[in-house]
């Protein structure tokens, strides 16, 4: 497919069947190159997903043989064990829940849509933040409705991934400001936190699956809830983008068409 025909500088029948022959080759060349591409991020993706659900497995394994031998091993109590492989059961449930829920939004079958207030949704995810967190300082902006026509169970989990993210990987204490409004046609809601921010590696891999590698911005999960986001905001025709903020922490933005169908 690296092979092209020699064109001629005259013109002729020839040479623009030639012509022809080399754009058709180009296109058949960029087809098998995205399919090359898509393939190996499938396999990324198994092998990815295979690792966090082996985490949990092997550590349930583990406590099921140590309450298999029962008073024999006194180093844990059988309450502990229990606790601890129900605790490892739901981080997998999630996770497989979380898996299930990207694969369907990776359908190109559109989903039911109606309209739905992203301010409602943005308010909700705060409230769920200062129930988890009630030290943490979490104020919202939202003076008008900021309605689309969604799917309103995607876009509250969209919201709520977005405000979950900046209360795990940013020092306990520091704000989190949520803003929902209307600009140019367009619903944005944004979420800015006081963290350290991103290095430029995780700016650009940010809405990545499993990306987990920012050092400054650690914390537990499978690194899935951002890359729900993006996929939440793609199957809305709009986009997820994040950015560090003036004077330290990052602005993750979630931006729709108020019109179904249009890019943003």
């Amino acid at each position: 497919l690296a092979q092209r025909v020699q064109v001629g500088a005259q013109g002729t029948e020839v040479d623009q069947l030639a012509l022809a022959f080399n754009t058709m080759l180009d296109q058949i060349e960029r087809a098998f190159g995205q399919r090359d591409a898509t393939e190996e991020r499938l396999r990324q993706f198994l092998a990815d997903a295979s690792h966090e659900l082996r985490t949990p497995l092997t550590s349930i394994q583990g406590f099921a043989e140590l309450f298999r031998l029962g008073p024999e091993d006194a180093r844990m109590s059988t309450a502990t064990i229990m606790r601890r492989i129900e605790e490892e059961s739901a981080r997998m449930k999630g996770l497989v829940e979380d898996l299930l829920l990207l694969a369907r939004l990776d359908q190109v079958r559109r989903s039911e849509r109606a309209p739905v207030d992203l301010a409602v949704l943005a308010a909700d995810a705060c409230s769920d933040a200062i129930a988890a967190d009630p030290a943490r300082p979490v104020t919202l902006a939202a003076p008008q409705p900021v309605v689309v026509l969604g799917d309103a169970a995607h876009l509250r989990q969209a919201l709520a991934n977005l405000v979950t993210n900046a209360l795990r990987h940013t020092p306990a204490g520091s704000a989190i400001e949520v803003t929902a409004g209307l600009r140019e046609g367009y619903a944005v809601v944004e979420v800015r936190d006081h963290g350290p921010g991103l290095d430029g590696e995780a700016l650009v891999h940010a809405f990545d699956r499993f990306w987990r590698r920012d050092a400054s911005r650690a914390g537990t999960g499978a690194g899935l809830g951002l890359a729900i986001v993006a996929a939440v905001a793609a199957e809305h025709s709009g986009h997820a983008t994040v950015v560090n903020a003036p004077h330290g922490g990052a602005l993750f933005s979630l931006r729709l068409p108020l019109v179904p169908g249009e890019a943003a």
